[in-house]
């Protein structure tokens, strides 16, 4: 075969597995974003929660200091 042929040949080949390998990467790269997203999504959750939990104690304890001023007037 000619020397010509097989050089571009080769340059497709690369071209074509350079593309390729940039799909694979984004491909896997929109996935592992998935998965940040759906962590960092959970720890919101959970800190709405426990700031909700903090606030009802701190209604509570607020409520009994108020209690007991009236009873003590």
């Amino acid at each position: 075969m000619n020397p010509f042929i097989l050089l571009i040949l080769g340059f497709f080949a690369l071209a074509i597995g350079v593309l390729l390998g940039y799909f694979v990467r984004q491909s896997l790269a929109k996935r592992q974003a998935g998965t940040i997203e759906a962590k960092l999504q959970k720890k919101i959750t959970q800190a709405k929660a426990e700031a909700e939990q903090l606030f009802t104690e701190t209604k509570e304890k607020a409520q009994k200091i108020l209690d007991e001023v009236k009873r003590q007037e």
